[in-house]
């Protein structure tokens, strides 16, 4: 049986937990040989006056005792060590130095003997000693007079990665190699980033959406996922308030405050809403959250027809007038045949649940196809919102994440249903 080689991408790497140093190391790597747009990224910090076309091909490892087993009549390699941490080392140390002291390699890259890379990876502050100090026997490797350790700072790499994507530089596998990098990176070592907070975010959307999904992933203690209605996790209360809670910018005007916004969906489908109407203490629960600080509801009337939702409606009608309408409708509501429906969306219209304007949505949706019927949605958007300045300043304090969960677990209390599970501590 050939050796396993800890960097074939569907092979794990020994029973380290995800959030491992050299788990990281070995994700670096991998994104370094299956992305060559990646690659040149790196190279610009690690080895600037070098270009990855005028390189041999490279060759990776990682946990190795030493940089290299090379011939006697092997021309020396030029060699580069880097040191990749958080930030800057204060060692005092003057360079580069051959040392017979024992070590392990985090990672190296060797471009066909002309060029090897040696990285020290650290996710926490730490001393360049190893970075600085390399035993290079039998390596054959030439360390010029005062060459120092190139410093990279995790933050600048990962900003340089990310413009990649912002910038579409990147498309097909690639970009979902550098998307899954990233994901992972801000899942497993939030404090790496350029983006920890939001503030650093500088009001740019995309980055602003995943700074919000590494806080709501953090308050729901789960991995939070992204989605075109932005980041979301899921929820214990699949059988009234939806499955999913949403934390993102909230879609305002373009003269409003840009507001956080914390939403979930009770009765997001019929089935959920002959749930929800039917359940006293769940209407008066919402009722009144929706009376207090911070808490937002209205009318989220929309048409099904299977999985997928269509056409929501502009209400106008009030919220307790929706919730007591429902109420009385909710044990005779079904789907509406196709037949049914110009009578159904007049009384729609009449009850201010929809606007003339929205016709030519269920239009295309439905009198437009072949569907035969149209499952009416009563639901209801929750949210909790909090300004972006009020946000940003709770994120700088490391205190964002359990406001959400706070305001998620109130949410889930006022509908009847379990709060999120417990985080773990860890």
């Amino acid at each position: 049986m050939s050796q396993r080689d800890p960097l074939n991408f569907f092979s794990p790497y020994e029973r380290l937990p995800a959030g491992h140093e050299n788990q990281l190391t070995r994700a670096l790597l991998l994104l370094l040989r299956l992305s060559p747009l990646a690659h040149v990224e790196w190279l610009r910090f690690a080895a600037p006056e070098r270009t990855l076309g005028a390189l041999r091909p490279a060759s990776y490892d990682t946990q190795r005792r030493n940089i290299r087993r090379a011939a006697a009549d092997e021309d020396n390699a030029d060699l580069i060590s880097v040191f990749l941490a958080p930030e800057r080392p204060n060692s005092g140390h003057d360079g580069v130095t051959a040392s017979e002291r024992g070590q392990v390699l985090d990672a190296i890259v060797d471009y066909g003997g002309e060029l090897i890379v040696v990285i020290e990876n650290k996710i926490y502050d730490a001393e360049d000693t190893q970075a600085l100090q390399l035993n290079v026997t039998g390596a054959r490797v030439a360390i010029a007079d005062g060459q120092e350790a190139v410093v990279v700072l995790w933050r600048h790499l990962l900003e340089r990665l990310l413009a990649l994507r912002e910038r579409e530089l990147v498309g097909g596998a690639e970009a979902r190699l550098l998307d899954d990098f990233l994901v992972y990176v801000e899942d497993h070592f939030p404090d790496l980033g350029p983006f920890r907070h939001l503030a650093l975010c500088q009001g740019v959307t995309s980055r602003q959406a995943r700074r919000l999904r590494q806080v709501l992933g953090e308050a729901a203690g789960t991995e939070a996922s992204q989605s075109a209605y932005g980041p979301w996790v899921p929820t214990p209360a699949s059988d009234v308030a939806g499955a999913n809670a949403y934390l993102r910018l909230a879609d305002h005007h373009l003269d409003a405050e840009t507001e956080v916004e914390l939403a979930l969906f009770p009765a997001d489908t019929l089935g959920q809403a002959r749930a929800f109407y039917a359940n006293p203490a769940a209407l008066q629960g919402l009722r009144e959250l929706a009376s207090s600080g911070g808490w937002k509801a209205g009318p989220n009337f929309h048409f099904g027809h299977m999985q997928r939702g269509f056409c929501w409606t502009t209400s106008s009608i009030g919220l307790v007038e929706y919730l007591d309408l429902w109420k009385a409708q909710i044990g005779s509501t079904r789907a509406i045949r196709r037949d049914e429906w110009e009578q159904y969306w007049t009384w729609l219209e009449s009850e201010l649940i929809a606007e003339s304007k929205d016709r030519a949505e269920f239009d295309r949706n439905f009198q437009a196809t072949a569907r035969s019927t149209a499952s009416p949605r009563p639901g209801v958007w929750l949210a909790r919102r909090w300004p972006l300045a009020e946000a940003e300043d709770l994120d700088m304090r490391g205190a964002l994440a359990e406001d959400v969960r706070d305001a998620l677990d109130t949410a889930l209390r006022a509908v009847g249903e379990p709060t999120m599970p417990a985080r773990d501590a860890s």
